[in-house]
């Protein structure tokens, strides 16, 4: 504060002012201080979730395999979770991995188009359950 801005005797006649408020610069600090630890622990808790500690304590597991036509050769499937929003796609080498899967017997659908095939399986918590090579009907058999 300069000499011409500080108050005089008579700005004391009433007694003295409050103190001022606090700096801004002081609030702003605060601001970014807390908006940090609010992003720290946003960070921490979706990591958590990704984590396989989280599935574990959700009773979740995993499910893998391979998917092949009937004539053994790898092909891109669907995969399905019946009962859930579960959904995933295999590779070109037909091989697929979902996680997040409820614990205890699910029905997987594995499909090629608008044909597929069911197996039911166990998946344990915090386990993957290997299904191994499952082959998948490409072409249907109608009989009219």
């Amino acid at each position: 504060m300069t000499l011409q801005d500080s108050p005089s005797l008579e700005d004391f006649s009433d007694g003295i002012l409050p103190p001022p408020d606090k700096p801004d610069k002081k609030r702003r600090t605060t601001i970014v201080i807390v908006g940090l630890l609010v992003l720290i622990i946003l960070l921490l808790g979706i990591s958590f979730i990704q984590s396989d500690a989280f599935s574990q304590i959700a009773g979740q597991g995993t499910i893998s395999g391979y998917a092949v036509d009937e004539s053994n050769q790898p092909i891109a499937v669907d995969i399905i979770i019946f009962g859930t929003n579960i959904r995933a796609i295999s590779d070109e080498s037909g091989y697929f991995e979902v996680e997040n899967i409820p614990s205890g017997q699910q029905s997987i659908i594995i499909a090629f188009g608008e044909i597929a095939t069911e197996e039911i399986v166990t998946v344990q918590v915090g386990q993957n359950t290997e299904l191994g090579t499952v082959t998948v009907p490409t072409e249907s058999e109608i009989d009219y």
